[in-house]
């Protein structure tokens, strides 16, 4: 079954559709990653899927029923954009009261467990949630979205302003979730983020999906170039002669250095011929690095021409 599956999703705001015309599904159990430029709709849509914000035209179904059903929204928990706390309250009153407004009854011990798994620890959870700082009101907001136990999760911007120590926890954290059977939405700024966590990723660009896939399956859709680096001994000048031109009939770009050749490929399926070359011309290799394109590569690479232009 899908945990979300979105049907031809439109929101209209005056002059233009922020979000238009958008399909696609997400699958239990899965992390799945919302990539998109400020203003892409990232956040409109996640206020949609939790029933904020109603779509001007099309469906969005959670586990299966209209995302409006109150049955569906006791199965959701999120990290919205916004603030949402009770600024008077200290984060045990205040998860206590929110679990009880959603229909859970949690312990104090349990409290304290979530609270302690985002990076709370006792120190701090006798003070008032007005006096806590950015980054600790962003834990206390994960908490939150966790506190119900609920089967899908919904992180927007989860590790946004957070030191580096926090951002490993959360991470940690995410995983662990999944581990568990939850299936976790998230959206972030951080790529190298998505890129580790995510299962699959869907980039939205102009108020649509470009596309949506694996890194893998990105990688090939996008076109994404593949770096070969070979460290070797200086060539000869008769090897270097026999060896350029296979080489950069082959390639996209060849960088001729002395001691190292840096060729990138569109196919990668073509280093093995590529050593073949080398190989044949007695070029003594010392190394070969193989530098897959990062999501970072295909996000940015992806809004010029839906092809990375190599560099």
């Amino acid at each position: 079954m899908s945990a979300i599956k979105i049907e031809h999703v439109t929101k209209y705001y005056k002059p233009k559709n922020v979000i238009d015309d958008i399909s696609f599904e997400v699958k239990e159990g899965e992390i799945f990653g919302l990539l998109g430029k400020n203003g892409a709709g990232k956040s409109t849509l996640i206020n949609m899927m939790v029933d904020i914000l109603q779509p001007t035209a099309g469906q969005i179904y959670i586990f299966g029923k209209p995302s409006t059903e109150i049955e569906v929204k006791q199965r959701i928990g999120v990290l919205p954009d916004y603030e949402a706390f009770y600024d008077s309250l200290n984060p045990v009153e205040h998860l206590n009261y929110f679990a009880k407004v959603n229909g859970k009854r949690v312990t104090r011990e349990e409290i304290v467990h979530v609270l302690e798994q985002v990076g709370l620890n006792k120190g701090v959870i006798t003070r008032k949630v007005k006096k806590f700082s950015f980054g600790m009101k962003k834990k206390l907001g994960i908490a939150q979205a966790i506190i119900t136990d609920p089967d899908l999760i919904i992180f927007d911007e989860p590790t946004s302003g957070l030191d580096a120590e926090a951002v490993i926890q959360i991470q940690h954290l995410i995983r662990s979730l999944n581990a568990r059977g939850k299936t976790i939405f998230m959206t972030s700024h951080n790529l190298d983020e998505i890129e580790k966590i995510c299962t699959r990723i869907a980039i939205l660009s102009d108020s649509n999906v470009m596309n949506i896939g694996t890194l893998n399956e990105l990688r090939k859709e996008f076109h994404a170039y593949t770096t070969i680096i070979f460290k070797h001994l200086p060539y000869k000048q008769d090897q270097l002669n026999l060896v350029r031109n296979q080489i950069e009939s082959m390639s996209e770009k060849v960088i001729w250095e002395t001691e190292q050749t840096k060729v990138i490929l569109q196919n990668e399926m073509q280093i093995p011929y590529l050593l073949k070359i080398l190989v044949n011309q007695d070029i003594q290799i010392l190394r070969m690095d193989v530098i897959e394109p990062s999501l970072e590569d295909i996000f940015l690479g992806g809004f010029k021409d839906r092809q990375l232009v190599p560099v």
